[in-house]
C-alpha cells in the first residue's frame, strides 16, 4: 500500500488529498478482498486479476473509472447524485459530498459482473451488453 500511500501524498490541494485518501480507505476497508495499486496514472482497484475501479485526481474533481457498462447500467443513480460522466468516467467534484452508496452499488456490480472474468477489461461486446 506504501505505493498507494505515495500518490496520495503527491496530492498538492490539502482538501482534495484529505478526500481522496479517505475514499480509497474507505474502499479498502469494505472491500478487503480487492487489491490496490498504481497504474496509467490511477488509484486502482481489482479483483482476481481483473478492473474493478480506479480514482484519479485533477483540479476540480476527481475521476472514478469503472469502465463504460456500470455507468451505462447505473446513469439514472449517477445523475440523481449530480455528478456527470464522460464514456467511461465518473467525475466527483472536491466540492460535493461523496455518495458512497452510489460507489458501492459500483463496486458491487463490478465484482458480481466480472466473477469469472480472466482478463483486466471486459471486452468491447461486454461493453456493449
Amino acid at each position: 500500500m506504501e505505493i498507494i500511500t505515495d500518490y496520495v501524498n503527491a496530492i498538492q490541494d490539502k482538501k482534495a488529498r484529505g478526500i481522496f485518501s479517505s475514499v480509497l480507505d474507505w474502499v479498502a476497508e469494505h472491500y478487503p478482498q480487492l487489491d490496490a495499486s498504481v497504474f496509467w496514472g490511477a488509484a486502482a482497484f481489482t479483483h482476481h486479476g481483473t478492473f474493478i475501479i480506479s480514482f484519479t485526481p485533477f483540479k476540480k474533481y476527481m475521476t472514478v473509472g469503472v469502465e463504460v457498462k456500470p455507468l451505462r447500467l447505473f446513469a439514472g443513480q449517477i445523475e440523481k447524485a449530480g455528478y456527470k460522466t464522460t464514456k467511461s468516467l465518473l467525475q466527483l467534484p472536491w466540492d460535493k459530498p461523496i455518495n458512497h452508496d452510489l460507489l458501492r452499488t459500483l463496486i458491487d456490480f463490478n465484482i458480481a459482473d466480472k466473477k469469472d472474468q480472466t482478463t483486466l477489461w471486459r471486452s468491447r461486446d461486454e461493453e456493449a451488453e
